[in-house]
C-alpha cells in the first residue's frame, strides 16, 4: 500500500487477516524533510544572513537534493540511496581547506562542481560559490534530521521510487463528480467512482 507517513487508511487495513506492506510516497518524505529543516532553522536559530547559515533557499535546495538522491539511486538498493543522501550533506559542509566530495558522483556529468572539475582535469572553483554551504555548527545540528530520514526502515519503504500523484489525480476525478462538501446517497457515490475509474483508465472515449 503506497501512502504517506501517517496514513489513516493503512492503520485501518493493517489489522485484517492478511499481510499489508506499507510503501512510502517519495513526495511526502521529501515534503517532511523540508519541514524538518525549516523547523530546525526556526527552533534552533540556525537562520540568518551570515555565511553558512541555514536560509530558506538552502532549505529548499537541500530538500530537493534529498528527493533527487532517492529517485536517482533506487536501482542500487537502500545503502546506495543512503550514501547518495549523505553525499549531499557532506557536499554542503565542504570548504577549500576541508573538501568532502568523495561520496559525490564522479564524472563530467556529476551534479557536484568539484567532481565535475576533477573529471575535466580542471581546478575546482572555490567553495564560497557553494549555494548550499553550511557552517560546521549549523551542519552539526542537522545530523539528527539526516539520520532520521536515511533510516533503513524508511528507505526500504521508498525503494520503489513511486508517489501518490496518480492516486491524488484519481481522487480529484471522483470528488469532481461527487463533492465531499455535500451529502450523496450510495447510488450517486457508486456512479461517481465507476465513472471516474473509466475516465482515469480509458479517457474520454469510455
Amino acid at each position: 500500500m503506497l501512502s504517506d507517513g501517517d496514513s489513516q487508511a493503512f492503520r485501518a487495513v493493517k489489522g485484517y487477516p492478511y499481510a499489508v506492506e506499507k510503501l512510502e510516497c517519495v513526495n511526502h518524505a521529501h515534503k517532511r524533510f523540508g519541514t524538518a529543516l525549516r523547523n530546525a532553522r526556526k527552533n534552533a536559530s540556525l537562520g540568518g544572513k551570515g555565511a553558512g547559515k541555514l536560509t530558506d533557499a538552502k532549505c529548499l535546495s537541500l530538500q530537493n537534493y534529498y528527493r533527487g538522491a532517492i529517485t536517482g539511486s533506487i536501482n542500487g538498493g537502500v545503502q546506495t540511496m543512503k550514501s547518495a543522501v549523505w553525499a549531499t550533506f557532506f557536499h554542503s559542509v565542504s570548504t577549500d581547506e576541508d573538501p568532502h566530495h568523495l561520496r559525490c558522483p564522479a564524472g563530467t556529468e556529476s551534479w557536484c562542481f568539484y567532481q565535475k572539475a576533477e573529471a575535466n582535469h580542471e581546478q575546482p572553483p572555490p567553495h564560497d560559490k557553494l549555494t548550499t554551504g553550511l557552517s560546521r555548527e549549523v551542519a552539526g545540528k542537522l545530523i539528527a534530521i539526516y539520520q532520521r530520514f536515511t533510516s533503513d526502515e524508511l528507505l526500504l519503504r521508498m525503494r520503489h521510487g513511486g508517489t501518490q500523484n496518480q492516486n491524488e489525480c484519481f481522487n480529484s476525478m471522483i470528488w469532481s463528480r461527487c463533492p465531499k462538501t455535500l451529502f450523496f446517497g450510495y447510488g450517486r457515490v457508486l456512479s461517481a467512482v465507476s465513472s471516474a475509474v473509466m475516465r482515469f483508465n480509458e479517457g474520454n472515449l469510455s
